[in-house]
């Protein structure tokens, strides 16, 4: 059986791996090497030269198959100097480990290792545990998406996956969609804005009309488990510099969307929109 100290080490070797998105190999081939030791097999699946994902199965006997699974991105820890200990350090103070990831998700991904080496040495269970770790969660979910198409889901009859929320298990999440929308305008002087168009200006409004739109769609469609759907602008460019009317804007947003007014729907109000302002 795994000791506490044991899965606090494994923990602690994660966090110091700078992950943040687009750097996940070390991860995965260190959480290879863990798992080796405890004579478990793995194999890492690349995404690119700097990006591996992770599959790893114990079996015994017979039975239906469990998928567990996490990811091994980070979110950018910010301005390190922000921070009262390195983001990367895994410093451990009053019994609280200090790092990026030590919540979202390297704890749940550690718990899982754990979980699969013990269910290995310990057995006690028919059919088999597969682990899935993957790259690219927090932008893009292209882990997932590229294991999918290659077929690491298939045969899965249950899939647990160890992202925290706070609440104990949940059963059901919201969709989540992202897209982009761009304004392209007449590049000017400043000092002639009347010889362009300004493409800023045009996406301020784009933004406010879908904004619009999306919230009265979303105030007449509830689901009793998942709430309503959101959406929100997440980033914004636009421009080149200070003294000319910029040719070109674009702003990406996140919706987080229910079966009552799904992805498809909403993107239905974003290009109705988009054509009527065209």
């Amino acid at each position: 059986m795994m000791t506490s100290e044991e899965c606090v080490r494994i923990l602690r070797e994660l966090v110091r791996i700078d992950t943040v998105n687009g750097n996940e190999r070390a991860a995965a081939e260190y959480l290879k090497s863990v798992l080796a030791e405890h004579g478990i097999d793995s194999t890492l699946i690349p995404y690119n030269d700097d990006r591996a994902s992770l599959v790893a199965e114990v079996s015994n006997g017979s039975g239906k198959t469990i998928a567990i699974s996490g990811h091994l991105d980070v979110v950018s820890p910010g301005d390190p100097s922000d921070w009262s200990h390195d983001p990367f350090s895994g410093d451990i103070e009053d019994g609280v480990m200090w790092g990026r990831g030590t919540t979202d998700m390297k704890s749940g991904l550690a718990a899982l290792v754990a979980a699969l080496i013990e269910l290995k040495e310990g057995g006690g269970f028919s059919g088999t545990v597969r682990l899935i770790a993957t790259v690219g969660e927090e932008v893009g979910e292209l882990g997932s998406a590229q294991l999918a198409r290659e077929g690491v889901m298939d045969g899965v009859d249950a899939l647990l996956i160890g992202e925290p929320n706070n609440f104990g298990v949940m059963y059901a999440h919201k969709g989540s969609l992202n897209y982009r929308l761009v304004s392209k305008g007449t590049a000017a002087h400043a000092s002639t804005p009347d010889l362009g168009s300004n493409a800023i200006d045009h996406l301020v409004d784009a933004m406010r009309l879908v904004s619009e739109r999306v919230e009265r769609a979303a105030a007449r469609a509830s689901n009793p488990v998942l709430g309503s759907t959101f959406h929100n602008v997440t980033l914004m460019r636009g421009g080149v510099q200070i003294n000319s009317i910029p040719d070109h804007a674009e702003y990406e947003a996140n919706a987080r969307t229910i079966p009552e007014y799904d992805n498809a729907a909403l993107m239905n109000d974003v290009r109705a929109v988009v054509d009527e302002l065209n």
